[in-house]
């Protein structure tokens, strides 16, 4: 699943931070509202947002389907009321043409596919986006509280991109790297009230203030952890669950 943040959302609206609400445009998405950190996601193929959570299609009555339904049944009507109009047969007129002594031919012309060319370049890591994108750069911005998360600059906008499988952003290369290749600088800092990690020691910590994130530390070096989609970090079973059965660090995360 993929997600679009750096936007607030309609409705979103109203709604208590840390909840997930339907998307209207789509029944297959879902939205979990957190200010401007809102995120956008879908549901795999063949799957509805419940409200809760994603399932099957046919356990889940989307409206838009109805909605869908209903304009295609009264096409369905206008076209059976629109009859048909009888054309009258025309006459059949014969006409003797001259013999020809030139065989004509008929001028067709093939369509001929030239392939764009394929532009390879490495993308350019930049503090800010630029108000316009260049077609032939891709502009990336670390992301100051994650070492695992980056954006992606699209149209003047930061778009929020997450490095899979426990990498973490290499800002040299602008590429999802190992820890050790990365080197990010949040994965070393030194030891504070959350940031717990001593030397030969490995351990799991809560975030501070946002359930879905734990720091885990490796032999001294401290990463920030995001557990999956509806899921929080239980204190108490130092692990990722059911965000609804989550014992959170802090109740109004």
């Amino acid at each position: 699943m993929s997600f679009v943040a750096a936007e607030l959302f309609d409705e979103c609206e109203g709604v208590d931070p840390g909840t997930y609400v339907a998307s209207s445009q789509s029944c297959s998405a879902f939205i979990y509202c957190d200010g401007e950190d809102s995120t956008l996601d879908e549901c795999e193929d063949g799957q509805y947002f419940d409200g809760e959570e994603c399932d099957d299609q046919d356990n889940v009555e989307c409206p838009l389907d109805k909605v869908d339904g209903e304009e295609e049944e009264q096409e369905e009507q206008d076209e059976e009321e629109e009859e048909p109009v009888k054309e009258k047969p025309q006459p059949v007129q014969t006409t003797t043409q001259p013999p020809t002594t030139e065989a004509q031919t008929i001028a067709t012309t093939t369509p001929v596919y030239i392939p764009s060319e394929i532009l390879d370049v490495a993308p350019i890591v930049k503090d800010s986006c630029p108000p316009n994108d260049d077609p032939n750069q891709i502009v990336l911005i670390s992301n100051s509280n994650s070492c695992s998360d980056y954006y992606v600059c699209y149209h003047g906008n930061a778009i929020a991109m997450h490095c899979m499988d426990h990498l973490h952003f290499n800002v040299a290369t602008g590429k999802c790297d190992f820890p050790e290749n990365a080197k990010c600088k949040l994965a070393v800092q030194s030891p504070t009230e959350f940031n717990k990690c001593l030397p030969h020691m490995s351990e799991f910590f809560p975030h501070p203030t946002k359930c879905n994130y734990f720091y885990y530390c490796i032999k001294g070096y401290q990463t920030l952890q995001q557990c999956p989609f509806y899921y929080g970090w239980d204190i108490e079973k130092r692990t990722c669950i059911r965000m609804s059965q989550a014992k959170c660090y802090n109740s109004n995360s």
